[in-house]
Protein backbone atom coordinates (compact mmCIF):
# COMPACT_ATOMS: atom_id res chain seq x y z
CA UNK A 1 0.00 0.00 0.00
CA UNK A 2 1.14 3.26 -1.09
CA UNK A 3 2.07 5.71 2.01
CA UNK A 4 -0.27 9.28 1.78
CA UNK A 5 2.19 12.03 0.34
CA UNK A 6 2.95 14.38 3.34
CA UNK A 7 2.22 18.15 1.72
CA UNK A 8 4.98 19.50 4.44
CA UNK A 9 7.51 17.91 2.51
CA UNK A 10 6.80 20.13 -0.33
CA UNK A 11 6.91 23.27 1.43
CA UNK A 12 10.09 24.80 0.43
CA UNK A 13 9.18 23.95 -3.36
CA UNK A 14 5.84 26.62 -3.26
CA UNK A 15 5.06 28.10 -7.14
CA UNK A 16 7.94 25.90 -8.32
CA UNK A 17 6.26 22.78 -8.97
CA UNK A 18 7.49 20.95 -11.78
CA UNK A 19 4.68 20.47 -14.50
CA UNK A 20 5.18 18.76 -17.69
CA UNK A 21 6.80 20.33 -20.74
CA UNK A 22 3.80 19.49 -22.96
CA UNK A 23 1.26 21.82 -20.46
CA UNK A 24 -0.76 24.01 -22.99
CA UNK A 25 -1.06 26.61 -20.23
CA UNK A 26 3.31 25.98 -19.53
CA UNK A 27 3.80 26.22 -23.00
CA UNK A 28 1.62 30.10 -23.61
CA UNK A 29 3.00 31.38 -20.35
CA UNK A 30 6.72 30.50 -21.16
CA UNK A 31 5.78 31.75 -25.11
CA UNK A 32 4.58 35.28 -23.69
CA UNK A 33 7.29 35.43 -20.83
CA UNK A 34 9.95 35.48 -23.68
CA UNK A 35 8.49 37.29 -26.23
CA UNK A 36 7.98 40.48 -23.59
CA UNK A 37 11.55 39.79 -22.69
CA UNK A 38 12.84 40.16 -26.36
CA UNK A 39 10.44 43.25 -26.63
CA UNK A 40 11.77 44.85 -23.46
CA UNK A 41 15.77 43.76 -24.50
CA UNK A 42 15.10 45.32 -27.52
CA UNK A 43 13.18 48.65 -26.58
CA UNK A 44 15.81 49.38 -23.71
CA UNK A 45 18.63 48.93 -25.92
CA UNK A 46 17.51 51.61 -28.87
CA UNK A 47 16.19 53.94 -25.82
CA UNK A 48 20.04 53.38 -24.66
CA UNK A 49 22.16 54.24 -27.88
CA UNK A 50 19.65 56.96 -29.54
CA UNK A 51 18.48 57.79 -26.24
CA UNK A 52 21.38 58.96 -24.62
CA UNK A 53 23.77 60.18 -27.93
CA UNK A 54 20.49 61.72 -29.32
CA UNK A 55 19.47 64.05 -26.22
CA UNK A 56 23.07 64.81 -25.39
CA UNK A 57 23.65 65.88 -29.46
CA UNK A 58 20.81 68.35 -29.21
CA UNK A 59 21.77 69.71 -26.13
CA UNK A 60 25.79 70.33 -27.18
CA UNK A 61 24.97 71.82 -30.44
CA UNK A 62 22.02 74.47 -29.30
CA UNK A 63 24.64 75.36 -26.28
CA UNK A 64 27.47 75.33 -28.84
CA UNK A 65 25.47 77.39 -31.32
CA UNK A 66 24.02 79.85 -28.85
CA UNK A 67 26.53 80.59 -26.18
CA UNK A 68 24.96 84.05 -24.76
CA UNK A 69 22.44 83.85 -22.13
CA UNK A 70 19.58 86.16 -23.73
CA UNK A 71 19.72 83.53 -27.07
CA UNK A 72 20.18 80.56 -25.11
CA UNK A 73 17.43 81.61 -22.73
CA UNK A 74 15.19 81.23 -25.14
CA UNK A 75 15.48 77.89 -25.91
CA UNK A 76 15.80 76.05 -22.67
CA UNK A 77 11.87 74.59 -22.97
CA UNK A 78 13.80 72.24 -25.86
CA UNK A 79 17.05 72.15 -23.63
CA UNK A 80 15.11 71.04 -20.76
CA UNK A 81 13.02 68.80 -22.96
CA UNK A 82 16.33 67.01 -23.80
CA UNK A 83 18.72 67.15 -20.39
CA UNK A 84 14.75 65.18 -18.72
CA UNK A 85 15.04 62.32 -21.44
CA UNK A 86 18.85 62.31 -21.29
CA UNK A 87 18.43 61.81 -17.48
CA UNK A 88 15.52 58.78 -17.66
CA UNK A 89 17.77 57.23 -20.56
CA UNK A 90 21.01 57.04 -17.78
CA UNK A 91 18.79 54.80 -15.87
CA UNK A 92 17.72 52.30 -18.70
CA UNK A 93 20.79 50.18 -18.13
CA UNK A 94 19.35 48.80 -14.94
CA UNK A 95 16.25 47.82 -16.90
CA UNK A 96 17.93 46.70 -19.51
CA UNK A 97 20.12 44.46 -17.36
CA UNK A 98 16.84 43.24 -15.39
CA UNK A 99 15.01 42.22 -18.53
CA UNK A 100 17.97 40.06 -19.79
CA UNK A 101 18.18 38.51 -16.77
CA UNK A 102 14.09 37.85 -16.88
CA UNK A 103 12.80 40.31 -15.09
CA UNK A 104 15.35 39.54 -11.88
CA UNK A 105 16.04 42.75 -9.83
CA UNK A 106 19.15 42.71 -8.77
CA UNK A 107 20.34 46.53 -7.24
CA UNK A 108 18.88 46.96 -4.77
CA UNK A 109 15.33 48.78 -2.82
CA UNK A 110 16.75 52.22 -3.34
CA UNK A 111 17.85 52.18 -6.61
CA UNK A 112 14.32 50.26 -7.63
CA UNK A 113 12.23 53.25 -6.34
CA UNK A 114 14.66 55.72 -7.49
CA UNK A 115 14.27 54.12 -10.96
CA UNK A 116 10.44 54.63 -10.94
CA UNK A 117 10.42 57.90 -9.92
CA UNK A 118 12.58 59.32 -12.94
CA UNK A 119 10.50 57.44 -15.06
CA UNK A 120 6.57 58.98 -13.81
CA UNK A 121 9.32 62.20 -13.31
CA UNK A 122 9.90 62.37 -16.95
CA UNK A 123 6.42 61.71 -17.56
CA UNK A 124 5.45 64.60 -15.86
CA UNK A 125 8.07 66.94 -16.47
CA UNK A 126 7.64 66.74 -20.62
CA UNK A 127 4.35 66.76 -20.07
CA UNK A 128 4.67 70.52 -18.56
CA UNK A 129 7.09 71.59 -20.67
CA UNK A 130 5.70 71.00 -23.95
CA UNK A 131 2.00 72.51 -22.40
CA UNK A 132 4.33 75.60 -21.69
CA UNK A 133 5.91 75.84 -25.12
CA UNK A 134 2.30 75.25 -26.95
CA UNK A 135 0.98 78.13 -24.43
CA UNK A 136 3.81 80.12 -25.22
CA UNK A 137 3.31 80.11 -28.84
CA UNK A 138 -0.27 80.96 -28.49
CA UNK A 139 0.35 84.18 -26.33
CA UNK A 140 4.05 85.05 -27.10
CA UNK A 141 4.00 88.44 -26.12
CA UNK A 142 2.79 87.02 -22.53
CA UNK A 143 6.04 85.39 -22.04
CA UNK A 144 9.18 87.10 -21.67
CA UNK A 145 12.59 85.11 -23.22
CA UNK A 146 14.36 84.91 -20.03
CA UNK A 147 10.62 82.77 -18.59
CA UNK A 148 11.65 79.53 -20.35
CA UNK A 149 14.55 78.88 -17.77
CA UNK A 150 11.39 78.97 -14.66
CA UNK A 151 9.19 77.10 -16.87
CA UNK A 152 12.13 74.42 -17.09
CA UNK A 153 12.70 74.65 -13.25
CA UNK A 154 8.62 74.49 -12.41
CA UNK A 155 8.26 72.13 -14.34
CA UNK A 156 10.83 69.36 -12.51
CA UNK A 157 9.35 70.70 -8.97
CA UNK A 158 5.75 69.98 -9.93
CA UNK A 159 7.39 66.49 -11.92
CA UNK A 160 8.95 66.09 -8.68
CA UNK A 161 6.10 66.45 -6.64
CA UNK A 162 3.56 64.22 -8.64
CA UNK A 163 5.70 61.26 -9.06
CA UNK A 164 6.70 60.93 -5.05
CA UNK A 165 4.03 58.14 -4.72
CA UNK A 166 6.72 55.60 -6.65
CA UNK A 167 8.97 56.29 -3.41
CA UNK A 168 6.53 55.16 -1.03
CA UNK A 169 4.92 52.16 -3.30
CA UNK A 170 7.59 51.00 -5.24
CA UNK A 171 9.78 47.84 -3.29
CA UNK A 172 11.47 44.90 -4.08
CA UNK A 173 9.41 41.42 -3.57
CA UNK A 174 10.71 38.00 -3.62
CA UNK A 175 8.51 36.01 -5.93
CA UNK A 176 8.70 32.40 -7.61
CA UNK A 177 10.43 34.11 -10.45
CA UNK A 178 12.54 35.97 -7.98
CA UNK A 179 13.40 39.96 -6.50
CA UNK A 180 10.93 41.62 -8.83
CA UNK A 181 10.53 45.57 -8.68
CA UNK A 182 6.84 46.25 -8.21
CA UNK A 183 4.27 48.23 -7.00
CA UNK A 184 2.91 47.34 -3.20
CA UNK A 185 -0.47 48.69 -2.51
CA UNK A 186 -1.08 47.00 0.79
CA UNK A 187 -1.43 43.17 -1.08
CA UNK A 188 -2.99 40.46 0.86
CA UNK A 189 -1.23 37.04 1.93
CA UNK A 190 -3.11 35.52 -1.13
CA UNK A 191 -1.69 38.28 -3.52
CA UNK A 192 -5.05 39.50 -3.74
CA UNK A 193 -5.10 44.07 -3.18
CA UNK A 194 -7.04 45.10 0.01
CA UNK A 195 -9.89 47.89 -0.18
CA UNK A 196 -7.49 50.06 0.91
CA UNK A 197 -4.48 49.73 -1.36
CA UNK A 198 -7.03 49.41 -4.05
CA UNK A 199 -8.34 52.90 -2.98
CA UNK A 200 -4.64 54.25 -2.96
CA UNK A 201 -3.45 53.02 -6.03
CA UNK A 202 -6.88 54.67 -7.74
CA UNK A 203 -5.62 57.36 -6.55
CA UNK A 204 -1.77 57.62 -7.82
CA UNK A 205 -3.50 56.24 -11.01
CA UNK A 206 -6.09 59.07 -11.65
CA UNK A 207 -3.66 61.36 -10.90
CA UNK A 208 -1.07 59.94 -13.39
CA UNK A 209 -4.09 60.28 -15.91
CA UNK A 210 -5.22 63.75 -15.07
CA UNK A 211 -1.92 65.53 -14.54
CA UNK A 212 0.27 63.42 -16.83
CA UNK A 213 -2.22 63.33 -19.55
CA UNK A 214 -5.95 64.65 -19.57
CA UNK A 215 -4.39 68.51 -18.18
CA UNK A 216 -1.69 68.78 -19.95
CA UNK A 217 -3.59 67.35 -23.28
CA UNK A 218 -6.24 69.43 -22.56
CA UNK A 219 -4.54 72.88 -22.65
CA UNK A 220 -2.30 71.97 -25.39
CA UNK A 221 -5.37 71.17 -27.69
CA UNK A 222 -6.86 75.01 -26.74
CA UNK A 223 -3.38 76.24 -27.54
CA UNK A 224 -3.25 74.79 -30.70
CA UNK A 225 -6.46 75.88 -32.04
CA UNK A 226 -5.87 79.30 -30.86
CA UNK A 227 -2.83 78.87 -33.48
CA UNK A 228 -4.24 77.86 -36.24
CA UNK A 229 -7.05 80.10 -35.76
CA UNK A 230 -4.86 82.60 -36.57
CA UNK A 231 -3.31 82.02 -39.26
CA UNK A 232 0.07 83.38 -39.01
CA UNK A 233 2.74 81.13 -39.97
CA UNK A 234 5.34 83.01 -38.23
CA UNK A 235 4.27 81.30 -34.85
CA UNK A 236 4.04 77.71 -35.78
CA UNK A 237 6.72 75.38 -35.93
CA UNK A 238 7.66 72.47 -37.38
CA UNK A 239 9.48 71.25 -34.41
CA UNK A 240 6.34 71.98 -31.70
CA UNK A 241 3.48 69.68 -33.47
CA UNK A 242 5.08 66.19 -33.80
CA UNK A 243 7.21 66.68 -30.32
CA UNK A 244 3.77 67.05 -29.05
CA UNK A 245 1.57 64.07 -31.22
CA UNK A 246 4.28 61.76 -30.21
CA UNK A 247 4.61 62.61 -26.50
CA UNK A 248 1.06 62.33 -25.51
CA UNK A 249 0.76 58.82 -28.42
CA UNK A 250 3.50 57.28 -26.70
CA UNK A 251 2.29 58.23 -23.23
CA UNK A 252 -1.88 58.05 -23.57
CA UNK A 253 -1.82 53.82 -23.76
CA UNK A 254 -0.10 53.37 -20.58
CA UNK A 255 -2.19 55.89 -18.62
CA UNK A 256 -5.45 55.21 -20.12
CA UNK A 257 -5.16 51.46 -19.50
CA UNK A 258 -4.51 51.44 -15.85
CA UNK A 259 -7.62 52.68 -14.83
CA UNK A 260 -9.59 49.52 -16.29
CA UNK A 261 -6.56 47.63 -15.02
CA UNK A 262 -7.62 48.54 -11.79
CA UNK A 263 -11.72 48.02 -12.16
CA UNK A 264 -11.76 44.49 -13.67
CA UNK A 265 -8.78 43.16 -12.23
CA UNK A 266 -5.00 43.28 -11.57
CA UNK A 267 -4.56 39.65 -12.76
CA UNK A 268 -6.78 39.98 -15.81
CA UNK A 269 -4.79 38.03 -18.62
CA UNK A 270 -6.07 40.59 -21.34
CA UNK A 271 -3.90 43.21 -19.71
CA UNK A 272 -0.64 41.10 -19.24
CA UNK A 273 -0.58 41.61 -23.21
CA UNK A 274 -1.34 45.11 -23.83
CA UNK A 275 -0.08 46.71 -20.55
CA UNK A 276 3.74 45.68 -21.29
CA UNK A 277 3.27 46.91 -24.61
CA UNK A 278 1.81 49.97 -23.75
CA UNK A 279 5.02 50.83 -21.09
CA UNK A 280 7.51 49.61 -23.84
CA UNK A 281 5.83 52.58 -25.85
CA UNK A 282 6.33 55.08 -23.87
CA UNK A 283 9.82 54.68 -22.96
CA UNK A 284 10.78 55.13 -26.34
CA UNK A 285 9.25 58.70 -26.37
CA UNK A 286 12.97 59.45 -24.65
CA UNK A 287 14.38 58.33 -28.30
CA UNK A 288 11.84 59.69 -30.49
CA UNK A 289 12.37 63.57 -29.43
CA UNK A 290 15.51 64.03 -30.18
CA UNK A 291 15.17 62.47 -33.85
CA UNK A 292 11.91 64.64 -34.03
CA UNK A 293 14.15 67.94 -32.86
CA UNK A 294 17.12 66.83 -35.54
CA UNK A 295 14.67 65.64 -38.59
CA UNK A 296 12.16 68.62 -38.58
CA UNK A 297 14.85 71.25 -38.21
CA UNK A 298 16.10 70.11 -40.96
CA UNK A 299 13.02 70.69 -42.81
CA UNK A 300 12.23 74.00 -40.57
CA UNK A 301 15.59 75.46 -42.12
CA UNK A 302 15.08 74.45 -45.39
CA UNK A 303 11.51 75.48 -45.34
CA UNK A 304 12.63 79.55 -43.62
CA UNK A 305 15.35 79.91 -46.42
CA UNK A 306 12.80 79.21 -49.22
CA UNK A 307 10.34 81.47 -48.18
CA UNK A 308 13.05 84.12 -47.02
CA UNK A 309 13.36 86.33 -49.91
CA UNK A 310 9.25 86.98 -49.84
CA UNK A 311 8.99 87.39 -46.17
CA UNK A 312 8.86 91.12 -44.48
CA UNK A 313 12.00 91.89 -42.49
CA UNK A 314 12.01 90.02 -39.12
CA UNK A 315 13.01 91.65 -35.84
CA UNK A 316 15.91 89.90 -34.39
CA UNK A 317 13.46 88.36 -31.26
CA UNK A 318 10.51 87.13 -34.08
CA UNK A 319 13.56 85.43 -36.20
CA UNK A 320 14.96 83.83 -33.24
CA UNK A 321 11.68 82.79 -31.88
CA UNK A 322 10.96 81.35 -35.45
CA UNK A 323 13.57 79.28 -35.97
CA UNK A 324 14.58 77.67 -32.47
CA UNK A 325 15.78 74.37 -34.04
CA UNK A 326 17.57 75.58 -37.13
CA UNK A 327 20.42 75.47 -35.54
CA UNK A 328 20.26 71.47 -35.00
CA UNK A 329 20.94 71.11 -38.82
CA UNK A 330 23.44 74.21 -39.32
CA UNK A 331 25.87 72.49 -36.20
CA UNK A 332 25.34 68.82 -38.02
CA UNK A 333 26.86 69.56 -40.99
CA UNK A 334 29.88 71.65 -39.35
CA UNK A 335 29.97 68.25 -37.09
CA UNK A 336 30.02 66.30 -40.42
CA UNK A 337 33.10 68.17 -42.07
Amino acid sequence: MVSPINSSDYDDYNDSVVIPSQSPVIYEMYQMRTGLRLMYVSVYAANLLLGLLLNAAVIFMIVWKYRSKKKLSRRMLIIGLAATHLIFCLFTPLYLITAWNYFSWTFGKVVCKLGSFVMFMNMFSASLMITFWNVRWCVPRCFEHHMSSSMVLLSWFTGAILSAPSLLSREVQYTADGHLCLDNYDYTEKRQISKEGKERMMAVVSCRLIFGLLLPLGVTCVSRCCINSRGNNQVKSLVIRPVTIAHFLCWAPVLCLSMPQIAMGIDNKWFKYVLPTATALSVLNSCIYPIICIWQGNKELKHNFRSQPEETPQTEDEGEEGHEMTCLDREHNVLEQ
